[in-house]
């Protein structure tokens, strides 16, 4: 990019990149002292910035607004899981030549007048500063700048996350490229207030019910946000939704009210709500996170080819994204996947990502079953339950768990105690079994083997079927109880 003064002549230049619709992301510097800019994009093209929409000179970056066209963003990952010592790759315009590609490798991690900063061995020459810094995997992982670059080998890159923060700011008007050389400028205006701060430190610190005392500006859409997210976490669904949605009314560009807005269409099951927002949430942070969110909502509309996309879309970006690795595991599962990867490394992946995972305690409560431990596949499948993906098998599996108990106690009640049904030890599961698995057991009956659909409508709808002996209707007294005629096989000794 280059940038003009009043009478149009050349004053510098710099480079960028797209981060989202019609967004491009630079330094401050690059813009700073200009009156117009000019993006060259690579395929040749050329338009005129239309002014600056977020500005952060203290982290020396800022977001312009430009018809970037049908141009894909790049994807934002995380400067923390870049480990010192690998190889990272700077992309930008030295002098002018465009596309120029250096590599370094990680040298570490520097504080730099209270601002993070990566410290890498790719050089950046004038005219880079701006471009994108690339980890092994194509993620950009920071914003390369010119400060600090007067000492040769060791340059300086801002963090993707504090690219996601800037993104976050609200950013209602579009301010003209020339106000930044002005003092008290857009990025007086654009930086958050001293309440805003103390709210966001209420709320990380989980005082929720100060933060929301605090927040009672509700024109302001950063502070409605804060109160959405303060519902949220409250678990006041509807609250949080007005809060959000009056949030983006005013700045539809902000990425972490749109998360919990279509976090909660999700949670209320409004999920064809709940797929819009998150592709819009997609357009403007496409990352692993969002890219997960909206497999993950395709999962639940029973789109499960658009769900397994989406999730391939994510894991491209980070390969240890649990909800895209649930997803397909979900398709695997239920023999629907045209992925080509396999339940074991996938199930391998989730539970080095986490035990809790939703798939790796069906595994598990399986392996439990398989070895006649019901209690503890039910115990296990307890927490699945609790887990928000949209998937029956932890209820089919648990209706199996229960059967299984019911079968084994009824078993043991026959061989021990003689014909009667109404021992203490078989009573408990077939209750719970009726109460909590049957009804869920109907609400999915696809789900299940026929040969188990089979055998519990026998078990509960035919009360006389053979090896399950009702009690006697009557004894015959002149036969004494060794006897009757109605049974199929003398009454059990211990239970006449």
């Amino acid at each position: 990019m280059a940038t003009v003064d009043k009478d149009n002549k050349p004053i510098g230049q710099g480079s960028g990149f797209v981060v989202a619709k019609d967004r491009i992301i630079t330094n401050h510097r690059v813009l700073t002292g200009a009156t117009n800019v000019i993006v060259f994009f690579a395929d040749g093209e050329s338009v005129v910035v239309d002014g600056i929409v977020s500005d952060s000179p203290k982290r020396d970056l800022a977001v312009i607004s430009a018809k970037t066209g049908s141009r894909s963003p790049l994807g934002l990952g995380d400067e923390l899981s870049v480990p010192q010592g690998d190889y990272v790759y700077a992309i930008g315009a030295p002098k002018g030549l465009q596309l120029s590609i250096t590599n370094g490798i990680v040298s570490g991690f520097r504080q730099v007048d209270e601002q993070f900063m990566i410290q890498s061995t790719a050089p950046i020459a004038p005219g880079s500063s701006g471009g994108p810094l690339f980890d092994s995997e194509g993620c950009v992982v920071g914003v390369t700048t010119s400060l600090l670059t007067d000492a040769p080998g060791i340059y300086f890159s801002v963090g993707a996350g504090d690219v996601s923060r800037l993104l976050r700011t609200p950013n209602t008007v579009v301010m003209p490229i020339s106000s930044l050389a002005t003092e008290g400028g857009p990025e007086a205006k654009l930086e958050p207030s001293g309440e805003t701060e103390a709210v966001q430190k209420l709320i990380n610190d989980k005082s929720y019910a100060s933060a929301k005392d605090l927040a009672k500006a509700p024109e302001d859409p950063d502070l409605n946000r804060m109160i959405g997210e303060v519902d949220f976490f409250q678990g006041d669904g509807r609250s949080a939704l007005v809060h959000l949605k009056s949030a983006l009314h005013k700045n539809p560009q902000d990425a972490e009210a749109l998360t919990y807005y279509a976090f909660e269409l999700f949670l209320a099951g409004r999920y064809s709500e709940a797929e819009q927002s998150q592709q819009s949430l997609v357009r403007i942070a496409p990352n692993d996170f969002t890219l997960g969110l909206l497999s993950q909502t395709y999962y639940a509309e029973k789109k499960f080819k658009e769900a397994e996309e989406t999730a391939l879309q994510g894991l491209a970006k980070n390969p240890a994204e649990e909800t895209s690795l649930s997803v397909i595991a979900g398709n695997i599962y239920w023999n629907r996947s045209a992925s080509g990867m396999t339940w074991k490394d996938v199930l391998s992946k989730l539970a080095n990502v986490s035990q809790s995972s939703y798939w790796v305690k069906i595994n598990q409560a399986t392996a439990f079953l398989n070895q006649n431990k019901e209690k503890e596949a039910i115990d296990l499948l307890q927490g699945a339950k609790k887990n928000l993906f949209p998937d029956p098998v932890s209820w089919v599996v648990n209706f199996r768990s229960h059967l299984r108990q019911t079968v084994r106690a009824f078993t043991q009640s026959t061989l021990c105690e003689g014909p009667f049904l109404s021992t203490a030890a078989y009573r408990p599961p077939r209750i719970s079994l009726l109460r909590y698995s049957l009804p869920r057991y109907i609400a999915y009956p696809h789900t299940a083997a026929p040969a188990t659909l089979f055998a519990s409508i026998v078990y509960f709808a035919v009360p006389n079927t053979p090896g399950v002996y009702p009690p006697p209707k009557k004894i015959r007294k002149d036969r004494g109880p060794e006897w009757n005629k109605n049974a199929r096989r003398p009454p059990h000794p211990l239970n006449p």
